[in-house]
């Protein structure tokens, strides 16, 4: 094989791994801030607002899906 045949093969690996982190960076653009501990907060925070502020994609819709690791 020629040699840009080889440096070719990195060049794709890469490509593959920039999808990945651009697919990771879609998964995890969300709004954590009012979930708290766990059962969200007391506080008069308009998560909205903050999304829009902080510049985030969305909201996390439940609170116990925001703060944990369960899938």
């Amino acid at each position: 094989i020629s040699f840009a045949h080889h440096v070719m093969t990195y060049y794709w690996m890469l490509e593959r791994d920039k999808a990945r982190f651009n697919d990771a960076l879609k998964r995890i653009d969300i709004n954590p801030l009012g979930a708290a501990a766990l059962s969200g907060t007391t506080h008069p925070i308009d998560r909205q607002k903050t999304q829009e502020l902080l510049d985030f994609a969305s909201l996390y819709e439940n609170s116990l899906d925001a703060v944990s690791d369960r899938d």
